[in-house]
């Protein structure tokens, strides 16, 4: 059984993952691939970490978002987060059909000089899920 703060954790450990490959001696040339692949993977966690913490079940998360990141911002909306802002919103719209299909892992054809820089896509990604943590309060440590 999946649970809130698991997920979240989780999300801020893909969050991680993603900003050590940024960092890497060697640079990003051929690092994209799992570099976006942790940044989808912490979007979707971290959303489908809200929506199990107001009440989604595990096969709610699996059966009907899937790695779909779009259904994820929407069930989590519908159970009351806030709108993420347009930064984040055009970041899952680039990524979420290359996350749906896997895409970055299995190196399928992707242009990537279409997909922004490192720097910007950790920066949205780490307000947003900044932004999901303090809509959970009670799962704050006090």
């Amino acid at each position: 059984m999946i649970d809130s703060k698991m997920l979240l954790s989780g999300a801020f450990g893909y969050l991680y993952a993603a900003k050590w490959i940024a960092e890497s001696k060697n640079g990003p040339a051929g690092l994209w691939p799992p570099f976006f692949d942790c940044i989808c993977c912490a979007i979707e966690t971290s959303l489908k970490g809200y929506m199990v913490h107001h009440g989604a079940t595990e096969g709610e998360c699996k059966n009907q978002v899937g790695h779909c990141l779009q259904k994820a911002v929407d069930g989590a909306c519908r159970l009351g987060m806030t709108k993420p802002d347009p930064d984040i919103l055009a970041l899952i719209k680039k990524v979420a059909p290359h996350h749906k299909s896997r895409s970055f892992i299995y190196l399928s054809s992707i242009d990537v000089t279409s997909f922004p820089d490192f720097e910007p896509t950790l920066s949205t990604t780490s307000r947003l899920l900044n932004e999901i943590f303090l809509q959970l309060p009670d799962l704050i440590p006090t």
